[in-house]
């Protein structure tokens, strides 16, 4: 029998008591719950990316079926994962010329996945700066986001080859 999947992307900035009830109602529903963390260009934001998973990590801490997942989030992190504590498959991408998440920042994250036992999956993009999935950033307001519409396509197509294997939605080409 497959395992019932699902995935709740939103800000959720702020996060409210209405989004942890969809997430604990859900949890009951589904055997696994991907909690997407997103930016949302159009808001003004309340809190960083990292806070709002780490309110959201507190509140959910006793759903052992529930995972968050952050989009456009920095790598750095005062609380370093321990071995064992990392569950779920972990895939980032990286724009190599991001001065948001500068190379020491990206080695530091690496060897804390490492380091976690973590099934961390990074890909890297040269040339390209922070955000460069979002097309409303190809407005210019800040300097270090940009989209990339390459990056973009292949972030995607990496992204869902790694949700069909997971949730099982389809064969990935290597399962054929």
């Amino acid at each position: 029998m497959n395992s019932r999947k699902a995935v709740y992307p939103g800000s959720f900035d702020p996060l409210t008591n209405g989004h942890i009830d969809i997430i604990k109602r859900a949890a009951k529903l589904y055997d696994e719950i991907s909690v997407a963390v997103l930016i949302n260009t159009n808001k003004k934001e309340l809190f960083s990316i990292e806070e709002r998973v780490k309110l959201i990590e507190n509140e959910i801490k006793d759903l052992p079926n529930v995972r968050v997942d952050s989009f456009h989030g920095l790598l750095a992190t005062p609380l370093p994962a321990k071995r064992g504590t990392i569950k779920s498959r972990i895939l980032v991408f990286h724009g190599r010329a991001d001065p948001l998440v500068p190379p020491k920042q990206m080695r530091a994250f690496l060897e804390e996945m490492d380091i976690a036992g973590a099934d961390c999956h990074v890909h890297i993009y040269s040339g390209v700066l922070h955000g460069f999935t979002d097309i409303n950033s190809a407005s210019g307001a800040m300097e270090a986001v940009q989209y990339n519409a390459s990056a973009d396509r292949q972030s995607k197509a990496a992204m869902l080859s790694m949700f069909a294997e997971v949730f099982e939605t389809k064969k990935t080409p290597d399962q054929q």
